[in-house]
């Protein structure tokens, strides 16, 4: 979250084509991996059946600050002219800024286990007693017994990146983990062009983003219930 942050203030002084794809291609690359670690962040502390729960509020979470940065983005945008600056620049800024604040916050508010939550940030007792403990670690390992031999902050080597890329079985799972996103990615990448291409101003056009997200976090309840059923139903045939 610090390094994309860093990428992403670093737009605000955006002068062509060069700049621009350099720090898309470095965001891309810097994020590409926090949604699936958060998901594997999240294992380490819920049962299969409890995630799908979990992560709808995630993705609340996650929509909900778009919600909050089209609301900071009206607000930034007007600050058009401070300092020789453009709105757009000062929103990169900002924004970026931003983001980093809460990644260096994360980085001392995330415990990496249930085991480990004691620390001068979160408490020196920190959030379980030791029988809560036993019993979060217990459960969770029985439910998934591969979580008994690896730790959340474990580095990836090159050998299990291979074994995980050979492993047939779960080309099922990666093709969906790459293609889930593309019937929203594009309204989402282009809803502000469409909306100025309408005839509304910048302004305009960031706070007329804020209903496809509500949308959105409304459509979350129902998504969340429907795998629940998926993965009943899978159970029971097993």
């Amino acid at each position: 979250m610090v390094l994309w942050s860093i990428v992403a203030a670093s737009q605000c002084k955006l002068s062509g084509k060069s700049s621009f794809y350099a720090t898309r291609s470095l965001l891309g690359l810097i994020e590409g991996g926090f949604i699936p670690d958060v998901i594997l962040y999240l294992s380490y502390f819920f049962k299969g059946r409890e995630l799908p729960n979990r992560l709808a509020w995630f993705w609340t979470a996650y929509i909900a600050t778009q919600i909050v940065a089209s609301f900071l983005a009206f607000g930034i945008l007007h600050m058009e002219g401070h300092g020789g600056w453009f709105g757009w620049q000062w929103l990169f800024l900002i924004e970026g800024i931003i983001t980093g604040a809460v990644g260096v916050v994360s980085y001392f508010y995330m415990p990496p286990s249930p085991t480990q939550t004691a620390s001068w940030f979160r408490g020196k007792k920190g959030w379980f007693t030791e029988r809560e403990e036993i019993i979060l670690v217990t459960r969770v390992v029985r439910d998934d017994p591969s979580k008994g031999d690896m730790h959340n902050r474990q580095a990836i080597t090159f050998r299990k990146m291979w074994l995980a890329l050979t492993d047939y079985d779960m080309w099922p799972l990666y093709i969906i983990g790459l293609t889930f996103l593309i019937p929203f990615t594009p309204p989402t990448a282009y809803l502000t062009l469409i909306l100025k291409s309408l005839g509304f101003s910048t302004f305009q056009v960031n706070l007329l983003t804020i209903p496809s997200s509500v949308i959105f976090i409304l459509q979350v309840p129902s998504s969340c219930i429907f795998v629940l059923i998926i993965v009943t139903v899978l159970d029971m045939v097993e």
